[in-house]
């Protein structure tokens, strides 16, 4: 047992030396994007997000966000461009699209230091889509979870809640969801459903952009 708790203590350090490198190194990628309106997918685990960033930027084959029904399938966050043509004539608008690590009750210290490259997209994001699975019936008590997570870690960019799965969730979690937040957005990342209204509201002039 002593052998393998220093086999685990060596790898823990190794791996939190390989965090801090790709901390820094997503740090210069933030750099790089100053000047553009920037969102992040934030939710519980499994509730659509890598779905949802897959159906609205349409990436080519095999450059797919990782969708599993896995526990922390998307531990690196994924950033997309997603443009929208300027029916001017000009150049198009764009928006940066990150997929966030799924959230967990009661997350332990130790993986919020592992995930700290992940975090800091989500509260260096103009603005927070916080996806809901609207067909699960715990979804209400996922997005309190959520919503904690978020006021612990000191998160106060605008959030919007985005309800997923309304081709399978009852009708009085459309309602639920409005009474939590009456400009609530609704799709179905699998089905199609909802995704131009959900393009048109990420393009609002009205988002603010950091310096």
């Amino acid at each position: 047992m002593e052998k393998d708790r220093r086999t685990i203590a060596s790898r823990v350090d190794r791996l939190q030396k390989e965090v801090k490198q790709l901390g820094e190194h997503r740090s210069r990628l933030r750099q790089g994007r100053r000047g553009q309106r920037r969102l992040a997918l934030v939710g519980y685990t499994n509730a659509g997000k890598s779905s949802l960033l897959n159906a609205l930027t349409k990436p080519v084959a095999g450059q797919e966000a990782l969708a599993e029904n896995k526990l922390f399938a998307t531990l690196d966050p994924t950033t997309r461009r997603l443009d929208q043509p300027n029916p001017a004539g000009g150049p198009p608008s764009s928006v940066l699209l990150t997929d966030t690590v799924g959230f967990i009750r009661d997350l332990p210290p130790p993986l919020v230091e592992a995930f700290r490259s992940t975090l800091e997209e989500t509260l260096e994001a103009d603005q927070l889509l916080i996806v809901v699975d609207l067909s699960d019936p715990a979804w209400v008590n996922q997005l309190i979870t959520v919503e904690a997570i978020l006021d612990g870690l000191g998160s106060t960019a605008p959030r919007r809640l985005v309800g997923n799965q309304i081709d399978r969730c009852p009708a009085e979690a459309l309602e639920q969801a409005r009474l939590r937040d009456p400009q609530a957005l609704f799709v179905s990342a699998t089905a199609g459903l909802g995704l131009e209204r959900l393009r048109d509201w990420l393009f609002d002039p009205g988002g603010a952009v950091r310096s």
